[in-house]
């Protein structure tokens, strides 16, 4: 079984035992995405039609896209196209009020704790702090903001709960469970799973670094954009390399003088 499979064969085990509930939009929308692994690019797009045949798995069977949501434009990063969507889903249904459930923990971020706590009383729902406005009618509930990791495995263990399997191979890598993600690699709080994927997933590995730019240096020094877009100029060091006077770091000895760029 490959990893890359688990966390979709987890959502489809969820939405088969609660379709009676459950009104299933999947939606395949080629948004601005935060990235943190390129020194080029600040953002890249899924499911952006021009690299159809670099996609790393095909769309799903009715799925919603761009012409589905007359709000989406080309400038619209995806954290904005949520809140679009809630907005939009609340007119669709005429409703009096809408909760969107998300799933975070402020265990996991600092922005993430700041989402729970750095926002105003005016936009709680009945000063709720684990509640914020999107607007009106329209709220994020957080209901598992509090969370820790032990809590988490605790209630899977004593309630049998079903989870998605990627979990165990990242604990048989040796990645403590405090520090397990399974969101998007690309951006900063996954990044130091990224390159677990080699691993774990070669034929998925294989895709992203032709999909994201920068995958591939991610992990040798960290981000690679902390290191980006300035121009170095080199002088000799040991081991054939040479060393940025600018940031400290080895970079190729490309050109004399040549953007800083980490090298293993």
């Amino acid at each position: 079984m490959k990893s890359n499979d688990e966390t979709t064969r987890y959502i489809e085990r969820v939405f088969n035992a609660n379709l009676d509930i459950l009104e299933i939009y999947r939606v395949c929308i080629p948004f601005k995405v935060p990235t943190c692994t390129s020194m080029y690019q600040s953002y890249w797009r899924p499911w952006e039609e021009s690299k159809r045949d670099m996609w790393v798995r095909n769309m799903p069977a009715g799925s919603y896209t761009l012409k589905d949501f007359p709000f989406y434009s080309d400038n619209m990063w995806d954290y904005e196209f949520q809140q679009m969507f809630a907005q939009w889903y609340h007119r669709l249904k005429h409703a009096a009020r809408t909760c969107c459930l998300v799933g975070i923990r402020t265990q996991e971020s600092y922005n993430r704790w700041r989402t729970i706590y750095g926002g105003k009383r005016i936009s709680q729902y009945r000063n709720l702090v684990w509640t914020s406005r999107n607007c009106t009618g329209v709220y994020n509930a957080y209901i598992i903001y509090d969370w820790l990791t032990t809590d988490i495995w605790t209630a899977n263990g004593r309630f049998g709960w079903d989870y998605n399997k990627l979990y165990d191979l990242f604990y048989k890598a040796g990645v403590p469970l405090e520090k397990q993600r399974v969101a998007s690699p690309f951006i900063s709080a996954a990044q130091e799973h990224l390159a677990l994927y080699k691993a774990l997933n070669p034929d998925m590995w294989g895709k992203m670094i032709c999909r994201v730019n920068g995958v591939n240096f991610t992990g040798l020094y960290g981000s690679t954009r902390a290191v980006a877009h300035h121009k170095a100029t080199l002088h000799p060091a040991t081991r054939g390399k040479a060393t940025c006077i600018s940031c400290s770091l080895p970079c190729r000895p490309v050109h004399a003088t040549t953007t800083c760029a980490s090298w293993p």
